[in-house]
């Protein structure tokens, strides 16, 4: 989920997963182009960030399975 420049991971395994979603996207949040399959939030939020530094910002808006 991003909003700006705030990227918050969110689990789909979490039973709440789908609420949390809805409440992000009511408060503005998008839903990242850039899936990423991690073993934590903190896993996650580094692989986001390597990965946007590896790509051009045109190049993240497409859909990456990593």
């Amino acid at each position: 989920m991003i909003k700006g420049e705030v990227i918050v991971p969110q689990d789909l395994e979490e039973n709440e997963a789908g609420e949390m979603i809805r409440s992000m996207l009511v408060q503005g949040f998008t839903l990242s182009h850039l899936h990423i399959h991690a073993d934590g939030s903190t896993e996650a939020i580094k692989r986001f960030n390597k990965y946007k530094k590896m790509y051009k910002a045109d190049v993240i808006k497409e859909v990456i399975q990593c």
